[in-house]
């Protein structure tokens, strides 16, 4: 249900599963800004240090780290298509 936007997820619950791309304004309406992605986080910064000095300095010990297990142990297909279907556009403007 957490990917189907359905009625019965609370509020909270619906914000929570918004592509991430809903949250950024039109690109007509787009200030400056720069995306920071988890995947990348420690590049990410570095390359914004020129705007935000303590980036510069910035000590990631865990860049891209991820669970240990075998991802179909415990998304089922159909669940993996339903979440590649909820953020493609995610994954298109993106660039993941």
């Amino acid at each position: 249900m957490v990917f189907s936007d359905s009625p019965q997820l609370t509020p909270q619950q619906r914000i929570h599963t918004w592509a991430q791309t809903r949250w950024l304004p039109k690109a007509s309406n787009a200030p400056a800004l720069s995306i920071v992605r988890q995947e990348a986080l420690g590049q990410d910064l570095a390359a914004s240090a020129d705007r935000v000095p303590t980036f510069a300095s910035a000590d990631i010990p865990y860049v891209n780290r991820s669970f240990g297990g075998e991802l179909d142990e415990y998304v089922s297909p159909s669940l993996a298509q339903r979440i590649e279907d909820h953020y493609a556009d995610d994954m298109a403007q993106l660039g993941y």
